[in-house]
């Protein structure tokens, strides 16, 4: 994944958590959240990145609008910064 896709994919990771939370979510769950999302990613599990992400998120990557099922085919990985 690279830089820009990572912004995109942590914009729609916090984007769904939040809009599943009935009040706002605390700071250090946000974290453990986006934690746990590239530490999937860094380590090649792609499989565990995506269960993060809600079944309705949309990714917004170079002008281009993409799906949750559309972001789960398999790409390379890179790590953030």
């Amino acid at each position: 994944m690279s830089v820009a896709g990572g912004c995109c994919g942590l914009v729609a990771l916090l984007a769904s958590f939040t809009a599943c939370a009935s009040s706002p979510p605390r700071e250090a769950d946000v974290v453990a959240v986006v934690d746990a999302f590239y530490g999937a990613i860094d380590a090649g599990h792609a499989d565990a990145a995506m269960r993060l992400i809600a079944p309705d998120a949309v990714f917004i990557e170079s002008g281009k609008i993409e799906t949750r099922a559309t972001k789960a085919t398999p790409r390379s990985t890179s790590t953030r910064n």
